[in-house]
This record gives C-alpha cells, sequence and structure tokens, in this order.
C-alpha cells in the first residue's frame, strides 16, 4: 500500500483496511464462525479445493503461491529495499489432463505424463528455477516413491514413536534404522530388510532379518551387503552362516565391582520388600 505504518495518517488507514477485513469476515460473509471463548474458527465444510492456473513466484521464498494482495508476497523482509524483493511474478500453471484419462497399462499411463511434462516450456523454466522438482513428476505420473526417514538413537522418542506409527500406516515405506531396531519393536508389514553390512554376530542377523515377513506377507527378503573385511567376505562365501553358528551362551560376568553391588542391594530390597508384605499380611 505504500504507507507508513509509524505516521498518524499511514496506521490509520492500516487500521481501517484490517478492520473492514475483518467485518467481512465475521459479519458480511460469516466465513469465521464463532466457537468456544468467542474465538472464531473456519469450518472445514466451507473449504473447497481447485487446481491452480494462475499463480505467483514469490521472490522471497521462491515458492509458487496461490493468491496474493495486489501482487506483493505475504513474506516481507524486515528492510524492504526495492520493489522487486516484494513483487511477486505471476506465472502460468499447465492443467495435466493425463490423469484422468484410461489407459491399458500403467507403462502407457507414465508414458503419457512424460510426454505431457516435456512439451510445456512453462515447466521448464520452473525446473531451473527450482519450484518443480523430480516428486511433482512422479505426482503427475502416478508411479510410486520413496518416503524415506531416519531411526537411531540420534532422534527423539517422540519422534521415533511418530515415525514407527506412520510406517505401520504405510505412510513412510523406507525406513533406514540403527541397531534401535533390532530388538524392542515389532512393526508388521515389512516385506525387505536390508543390511548394509553382516552383523557381528548370528543373534544379530537373525534378529534384524526377523524383522520382515511377521504378519500375512506371503514372502519376504532379506539382503545383504558384504564389505571388503575378513567377517564380511566369511559370510559371503558361507551364507548359511547364521543358521549353522552355534550362538554364545549368555553369561554373566562379575568383574564390575558396581554392578555386583547394584544386584546385591536389588536382592536386598526385594527381601525386604517380601518381608513386610507377609507381615502386613499376618496382621490383616
Amino acid at each position: 500500500m505504500k504507507l507508513d505504518p509509524q505516521s498518524v495518517t499511514g496506521g490509520d488507514r492500516i487500521n481501517a483496511l484490517l478492520l473492514a477485513a475483518w467485518e467481512d469476515l465475521t459479519l458480511t460473509s460469516g466465513l469465521l464462525q464463532i466457537g468456544g471463548d468467542q474465538g472464531r474458527y473456519l469450518d472445514l465444510s466451507d473449504v473447497a479445493y481447485q487446481n491452480i492456473t494462475k499463480a505467483w513466484f514469490c521472490p522471497v521464498t521462491r515458492r509458487v503461491l496461490d493468491v496474493t494482495l495486489r501482487g506483493v508476497t505475504p513474506y516481507l523482509p524486515q528492510n524492504i529495499a526495492t520493489e522487486g524483493l516484494t513483487e511477486c511474478r505471476p506465472i502460468t500453471v499447465p492443467v495435466c489432463d493425463v490423469i484422468v484419462r484410461d489407459f491399458a497399462s500403467d507403462d502407457e499411463r507414465v508414458e503419457a505424463a512424460r510426454e505431457w511434462l516435456a512439451k510445456h516450456p512453462a515447466l521448464q523454466e520452473a525446473r531451473i528455477e527450482g519450484t518443480w522438482s523430480d516428486l511433482n513428476e512422479r505426482i503427475i505420473e502416478g508411479a510410486g516413491f520413496f518416503r524415506a526417514v531416519e531411526h537411531s538413537a540420534q532422534q527423539s522418542g517422540s519422534r521415533l514413536e511418530q515415525y514407527e506409527a506412520l510406517f505401520k500406516k504405510g505412510l513412510i515405506n523406507l525406513m533406514s534404522c540403527s541397531t534401535t531396531m533390532e530388538m524392542g519393536v515389532d512393526i508388521g508389514g515389512i516385506n525387505i530388510v536390508a543390511m548394509n553390512n553382516v552383523p557381528p554376530h548370528p543373534a544379530n542377523y537373525l534378529q534384524r532379518a526377523g524383522r520382515a515377513g511377521r504378519r500375512a506377507e506371503t514372502r519376504s527378503i532379506a539382503l545383504t551387503v558384504c564389505k571388503n573385511n575378513p567377517h564380511d567376505q566369511h559370510v559371503f562365501h558361507n551364507t548359511a552362516w547364521p543358521f549353522t553358528t552355534r550362538l554364545r551362551t549368555p553369561g554373566i560376568s562379575l568383574s564390575s565391582p558396581l554392578i555386583v553391588q547394584r544386584h546385591i542391594n536389588s536382592m536386598l530390597l526385594a527381601n525386604f520388600l517380601r518381608m513386610q508384605s507377609r507381615e502386613e499380611n499376618s496382621t490383616s
């Protein structure tokens, strides 16, 4: 608006415009309805989707915006130097008609989508600007793609739980895991486990490979990359290694005085609590 909000005149005009917009949203159109505690909310039944054909390229975020106010980006920088940093460039977004057509096979549909993508100069410019990626092309093609996340101790517990829930629902289909997924996590629907090295012991291999095929999968695959070291090469030449090697018998080491003391303390506390429980039961 080219108004100075610090001046009296500019501040009054801006406040008048904001008040008029608020009244239009609440009183005239009723788009924002009254909720609890006198708050306002947008009823989702009033929301609709449509294809974008005329859009705006934001010079600040380099994103495609569906609407602007007088062609000015809503992501205004703090210090506006020139109009080139605020005015968005209008662009045309082509609407793909391939996805609504019927094809004899998926290969024909993908080929038709690629031909459509190749014949639009606007998309070529968008690729150069970085506003059109291979993910957009995958969506147009309707082909499958991977959504990958990292499941490791570097992530917070809440994020790991979120990843596991999305993975179970199929919203994440590729999970790069450390040993955090080796034990204690039971996720069904896994049909492929790929290990980027040979686990140190057969029990580790069986635990990791056992993540796949735990539900109703008709088949499962475990792939292992054997590196150029003695252990991996030994397993490469003896593929039955995890099934023929005898598992190590679990043992308890008493070489740590601190751990031994903790076990003694735990045993004494358990005996004390059992004695207290018996006395209370006999008294009652």
